[in-house]
């Protein structure tokens, strides 16, 4: 061990030599391949499997300073990967605990992941920054650690979708005994279950998902599912909620207008009653008197 990193063997550089020599004839590296592999499983070590022609012409042409850079940011990919999937099956195991109240975390700790992975990576290569099989390793790190946080974010997503569904369930049992349109009420308790739900999982989304196409897609099928179970929760319980007519108290106060208009009623009902039952019959004695005894002259 030097430096950190595994030695090559003698007997591992003297093969990768002897491919430079062939380097220039493709045809003669799948009997180089096979050549090697018989040498590693005759020694004891297992065998590898066998490279494309492209790769060992690759491999040969680079010098053994490059030998040495490929092997130890092999290293340090799998250092980081292993660190990766470490932190992913903490993540994991938070998210199924807080299933029954989703993680409002979640977003930031996939960001984490991510970041700390290449860092991990970034200091356990740090003394091959120049090479050429750095960046080319650090790309393979980032993809593998976007692609452990993808899984998880469908896993975030799937438990928000069950938040959401339960919810709208638990709303809609109260819905059908208090609205006087269950049709309409219904509708507009989907369109609020869906925004929140949109809400959710655009704040469940780490930034090195959303804003990838495969990131983009997953958030709309998402909503479209939950959409859809919306719609079919609402239609099942439409007969239900027919014979559960709403109780006076759950409907609620009428508008302004039409209570002005109640008092109005009420106030020119009274007026003709009072007119009716009052100074008509008052009116009628007054002039039956006064035919039984016309006044007199005043002078």
């Amino acid at each position: 061990m030097e430096g950190g990193w595994p030695a090559i063997s003698e007997r591992r550089i003297r093969t990768l030599k002897s491919l430079s020599t062939k380097a220039a004839n493709p045809s003669s590296c799948s009997s180089s391949s096979r050549g090697v592999a018989g040498e590693a499983s005759g020694g004891g070590a297992e065998a590898e499997p066998p490279r494309t022609a492209e790769q060992l012409a690759r491999l040969a042409s680079a010098a053994p300073s490059e030998w040495l850079a490929l092997v130890g940011c092999e290293g340090a990919r799998q250092k980081a990967c292993e660190a990766a999937a470490a932190e992913a099956r903490e993540l994991r195991t938070a998210i199924a605990e807080a299933a029954r109240n989703p993680l409002d975390d979640f977003a930031p700790r996939a960001e984490r992941l991510i970041a700390n992975t290449l860092r991990v990576y970034d200091a356990s290569s740090s003394r091959f920054v120049s090479r050429r099989s750095h960046a080319a390793k650090r790309e393979a790190v980032s993809r593998a650690a976007t692609a452990e946080a993808l899984r998880l974010t469908r896993q975030q997503l799937s438990v928000l979708f069950e938040d959401a569904l339960a919810t709208f369930r638990a709303d809609l049992v109260l819905l059908m005994a208090a609205a006087a349109r269950y049709d309409r009420a219904s509708t507009r308790l989907s369109r609020k279950t869906t925004r929140r739900f949109e809400r959710a999982v655009r704040a469940s989304t780490p930034a090195h998902i959303g804003t990838r196409p495969q990131g983009v897609a997953l958030q709309r099928r998402c909503v479209r599912r939950l959409r859809q179970h919306l719609l079919i929760e609402a239609a099942a319980h439409e007969a239900e909620a027919a014979v559960l007519p709403p109780r006076e108290q759950d409907v609620g106060p009428s508008p302004w207008w039409k209570q002005l208009l109640v008092q109005a009623i009420q106030i020119v009902l009274n007026l003709a009653q009072g007119y009716l039952l009052q100074y008509l019959p008052a009116k009628r004695k007054d002039l039956a008197d006064e035919r039984a005894m016309p006044r007199g002259p005043l002078f």
